[in-house]
């Protein structure tokens, strides 16, 4: 079983940086990276809690992007393992 250590939630809109004065405001995170196109907000406290805003004319690629790796993810923890090797030498 996989062990998961992290979620960060990758929300799509029209205007992200409307967002911005809700985020830092409210449940007081910080903006870790702002490039136009996509912002991500991180608890000063946890870094690990994180939420990310795409701009909506960049996230149908990204989409794309996401969907293929989520495929080859789940496909690659659906196969199961080679058996183990056992060696006779002792």
């Amino acid at each position: 079983m996989a062990i998961v250590n992290r979620i960060v939630p990758n929300i799509t809109s029209h205007h992200p940086e409307l967002s911005r004065q809700f985020y830092v405001d409210f449940p007081g995170l910080r903006v870790a990276m702002d490039l136009g196109w996509i912002t991500t907000y991180v608890s000063p406290v946890n870094p690990k809690a994180q939420i990310t805003f795409f701009k909506l004319a960049n996230a149908t690629r990204l989409n794309r992007q996401s969907r293929l790796r989520s495929r080859m993810l789940i496909s690659a923890m659906a196969t199961p393992p080679p058996p183990a090797i056992e060696s006779s030498i002792r």
